[in-house]
């Protein structure tokens, strides 16, 4: 899964010129150590830590294979990552909520934004609502500020959302 994303990254940095950023060879969770992922071969993006479940069929199910990878928490690279004033990006296929546990309150306290894509149709094993994550956010003084996109294909019902501190008064963002 790394190689496709490489490439992916090597084809963006050649059109967009962007030399600032650094890549972790980690998946994150709220465990440290190493999990299985789940690489879908046939659809690549679709990868998890989360084991699918039957939302999945046919070839795309049957694609799977098991990678050893390793995993760690958010929390263990304050030292080599700025979290002031920043956005985190999270679409974990299903594995959000675990991400958002690898948080530490300082992270919490730092940061200004959160993205993330949130599936209201259950497709990964222990993946959770939508629900559960605004909770999470919200007790950790976040408020839903807004919906970035929505994608309502039949089973899909997929959307990007955007978080910002609960203190937050702004009329547009």
């Amino acid at each position: 899964p790394l190689e496709l994303f490489n490439q992916k990254l090597n084809a963006f940095n050649k059109n967009n010129k962007i030399t600032n950023y650094e890549i972790f060879n980690v998946a994150l969770s709220d465990k440290v150590g190493e999990m299985e992922f789940n690489y879908f071969k046939e659809a690549p993006i679709s990868s998890s830590l989360n084991n699918p479940n039957d939302y999945w069929e046919g070839k795309k199910k049957e694609s799977v294979s098991k990678v050893k990878v390793k995993v760690d928490k958010l929390s263990n690279y304050k030292s080599r990552i700025n979290f002031q004033n920043c956005l985190i990006k999270i679409d974990t296929q299903g594995n959000e909520f675990e991400v958002l546990n690898g948080i530490d309150d300082e992270i919490y306290k730092q940061t200004k934004f959160f993205i993330l894509e949130i599936a209201f149709h259950k497709r990964y094993e222990t993946q959770c609502s939508f629900d559960e994550l605004y909770m999470h956010l919200r007790e950790n003084g976040f408020k839903l500020a807004g919906v970035i996109d929505l994608n309502n294909e039949v089973k899909a019902s997929v959307g990007d959302f955007l978080f910002c501190k609960a203190n937050d008064n702004r009329k547009y963002f």
